[in-house]
């Protein structure tokens, strides 16, 4: 689906100090929410809690922000070059 694969939204370029981030890779920044407890995964990956920064390659991926036993699943789409930013 075109709109859960837009989720959140683009910048073009990395900014992304202490990330190694490969030539064929994008950024993916997810912020900050206003819920407390909230931790990520990214393709199976627990990133921790939020703020979280990772280097991930070109393609659709899977992001899961889990909070209790509540999982929220979204699908985006990461182009090298960019990053992409959300919030849980």
């Amino acid at each position: 689906d075109r709109d859960t694969l837009s989720f959140g939204r683009v910048v073009d370029g990395i900014d992304a100090p202490g990330v190694a981030v490969g030539e064929r890779q994008g950024l993916l920044v997810v912020e900050a929410g206003e819920e407390p407890g909230v931790r990520v995964e990214v393709g199976g990956r627990d990133l921790g809690a939020p703020p979280v920064r990772v280097a991930l390659d070109e393609g659709r991926h899977e992001v899961v922000f889990l909070r209790g036993d509540e999982r929220r699943i979204r699908y985006l789409f990461v182009r090298r070059g960019q990053t992409r930013i959300v919030a849980p």
